[in-house]
This record gives structure tokens, C-alpha cells and sequence, in this order.
């Protein structure tokens, strides 16, 4: 799977299991792309725990500014175990 797709993927992964409720950790966020990705991987993982964890920062800032898009990664949890979920929001 080319790079490119993280984001998306990630968003996609949110979107269907992450809740402000219960909000997901990079571990599992990474288990469910793996398990549900693998067919796509190059090699043993479709994605590690760092490049999950590096897109979600991304995307928790390119997300909190602009009404690019309609929703926002939100980031929760403590230091020691940061927790995500997706926030809906109207553009304009």
C-alpha cells in the first residue's frame, strides 16, 4: 500500500470504530489496519505504530484549522496512552 493512502485509511478506520465515547489507541488503530489491510501490505505490516501515530498528529493538525473538510481528529487520553476519535462539524 503506497503512503499516499495512511490518511485516508486512518479516517476510514475512525470513522467506522472510533467514538468520542470511545475513542481509539494507536495500537489498535494499527491491529484493525493491519487485520483489515493485509491483503495490500508489502512486506509483513501495512503500517507500525509510529507512522500511525505520525499521521494522526498530522492529521490532528490539519484538521483543527480551515473548513477544508467536515469533520476533525480529535486527540484525548494522557500522555502515556493518547486516544482518538473523529468530531463532525458543518463547513461555513
Amino acid at each position: 500500500m503506497h503512503q499516499v493512502l495512511f490518511p485516508l485509511v486512518i479516517v476510514t478506520i475512525l470513522k467506522q470504530h472510533g467514538s468520542k465515547e470511545q475513542p481509539l489507541t494507536i495500537s489498535q488503530i494499527a491491529d484493525m489496519i493491519n487485520r483489515q489491510y493485509a491483503p495490500f501490505a508489502d512486506g509483513e505490516k501495512v503500517m507500525n505504530r509510529s507512522t500511525v501515530a505520525r499521521t494522526l498528529e498530522s492529521l490532528v493538525l490539519y484538521t483543527e484549522v480551515g473548513d477544508l473538510l467536515d469533520f476533525c481528529v480529535i486527540e484525548g487520553g494522557s500522555a502515556n496512552k493518547k486516544k482518538y476519535y473523529i468530531e463532525h462539524h458543518k463547513i461555513g
